[in-house]
């Protein structure tokens, strides 16, 4: 018997496609990593005594056999379920996939008429797969407390409200929360999994729209305990060997305090982890006893958000520190890790006081290797009006402060403008620097999908290897790499239907 439902649609299987000419990239998401939201909620129906599954790679799973996979999902449909729920945070259907999910509700629906559907997540996507697919309620933000009012209230028949929003789950005691994944779920062994140390963050950058920002990096309530994690790093090895991690804090290195936390937690379990995270230069730089500390927990590879080398636009947005001390700082850790840490820079443009001359003059040095990093993003600068949305930062709600105006072309997507560039020049400008990046420095993976090429059976040796090595005109890596993630599908599809 299934009561509920859980969809989850982990990276990157969005229309099952893999080919050769992707390889290098690596932006474009090619290498198979689980997303956490969709299991970590059916875990806490699980616990809180209802029945649970997750259909998770849904997208993939269409695309290859639409009607085989619609009528072995909706089998498990009784008279006993009475939700089916959408994991949308990480869930971006292509058009082929629309069609078939609405074939899929369809059929859930014609096998039991009275099975509800919830779109939930932590993105605006939420918001529309619950206008476009016609969904029953819609959950936004962490959702530990509004599903199990949810399904309490449709298990017993009571009134339910169509849309919750309790955007950090306001009494949840993710403190001591339970582990994510369960030996019910589809896991292969020695899976690269994703592991919520953290809820917010410290920090307050002006163009971040997502909730809890600006938290006491002390507050317990948002940090996992040292026992809570060791609970679930010796879950995941004893059910499934892992020893992988992507760490999805908004700010792993927060504080020192954390760190050693963790640190702790993982000397309990008394197993060698590796991991990559998201972590801040300026908190390295102030407090480098980090450096060392991180090595010697296991951290393979870091995502840093740089945002600007042009100090003045840095500034503005809530980095804090100055390009040269930037520069410096990476000299550090190319330093002290060698090359046993992948370092990966995201950076943004249109960012108050951006010009193309100042952008230009940064650029170049990312170009001549005077900043020290394995992989390079670059994103120009996107908002849309506050009122229209659940989340929202600083710029969106405030633009006029910042020199910026927000407006909707004609086709009703939003734009802005201000008093040095508009957001058409910044597609523009990011369009021909980070294609310019990729060739010149044949750019390459960022560190989470390499991570997850521990999942094709690539050792960290190999993985450093290929990132480190120009692979454009690499045919047999190529073509290695596009056969490990084939082999990597076949086997979860094998799985997925063994198991279900």
């Amino acid at each position: 018997m299934t009561e509920v439902l859980i969809i989850s649609d982990s990276t990157p299987w969005a229309d099952g496609n893999v080919n050769g000419k992707n390889v290098h990239l690596g932006f474009l998401d090619i290498v198979p990593t689980k997303t956490a939201g969709g299991y970590k909620i059916a875990n806490h129906l699980r616990n809180n005594g209802f029945t649970c599954k997750v259909i998770d790679n849904f997208s993939y799973l269409l695309y290859n056999d639409a009607r085989a996979f619609i009528e072995k999902v909706t089998s498990y449909i009784t008279e006993e379920t009475f939700l089916i729920g959408f994991s949308c945070t990480f869930f971006y259907p292509t058009p082929k996939i629309e069609k078939a999910i609405k074939v899929f509700i369809a059929s859930a629906k014609k096998k039991n008429k009275n099975v509800k559907f919830v779109a939930g997540g932590n993105s605006s996507n939420t918001k529309l797969f619950y206008e476009n697919f016609q969904l029953d309620y819609r959950i936004d933000g962490l959702a530990e407390n509004s599903i199990l009012e949810l399904c309490s209230n449709l298990k017993n028949k009571t009134e339910t409200k169509p849309i919750y929003i309790d955007l950090p789950a306001h009494g949840y005691n993710f403190h001591e929360a339970a582990p994510a994944f369960s030996h019910e779920d589809i896991i292969l062994p020695n899976e690269v999994l994703p592991i919520e140390i953290s809820r917010g963050c410290r920090f307050k950058c002006k163009f971040c729209s997502f909730f809890l920002l600006g938290r006491d990096p002390k507050a317990d309530k948002y940090i996992r305990s040292r026992y809570s994690l060791a609970k679930e790093f010796e879950n995941n090895y004893k059910n499934f060997g892992t020893t992988d991690y992507i760490f999805v804090c908004d700010t792993f290195n927060e504080s020192i305090d954390k760190l050693k936390v963790v640190k702790q937690a993982i000397d309990d379990v008394g197993i060698k982890l590796n991991f990559g995270c998201y972590n801040r230069i300026d908190l390295l730089y102030h407090h480098r006893e980090q450096v060392d500390l991180l090595l010697e927990m296991g951290i393979k590879s870091v995502f840093m958000g740089i945002e600007s080398l042009y100090t003045p636009s840095a500034k503005a947005v809530g980095k804090g520190l100055t390009s040269e001390k930037v520069i410096e700082m990476l000299d550090y850790l190319d330093d002290h890790w060698g090359d046993q840490v992948l370092k990966h820079g995201n950076f943004i443009i249109g960012l108050p006081y951006d010009t193309e001359e100042t952008i230009e003059k940064w650029m170049k040095l990312i170009l001549d290797g005077t900043v020290k990093l394995d992989s390079i993003q670059i994103n120009a600068l996107l908002m849309g009006r506050a009122t229209d949305r659940v989340w929202s930062s600083e710029f969106e709600r405030n633009p006029e402060v910042y020199g910026y105006e927000i407006y909707q072309d004609n086709n009703n997507i939003y734009q802005w403008k201000s008093p040095t560039m508009t957001s058409y020049d910044a597609v523009r400008i990011q369009s021909y620097w980070q294609d310019k990046i990729d060739q010149e420095l044949d750019n390459k993976i960022d560190p989470f999908v390499a991570i997850g090429m521990k999942n094709l059976g690539y050792s960290y040796d190999e993985i450093f290897k290929i990132i480190r090595k120009a692979v454009y005109n690499d045919k047999m890596l190529q073509d290695d790499i596009v056969n490990r993630i084939k082999n990597w599908r076949g086997r979860w599809e094998n799985a997925f239907y063994e198991k279900i």
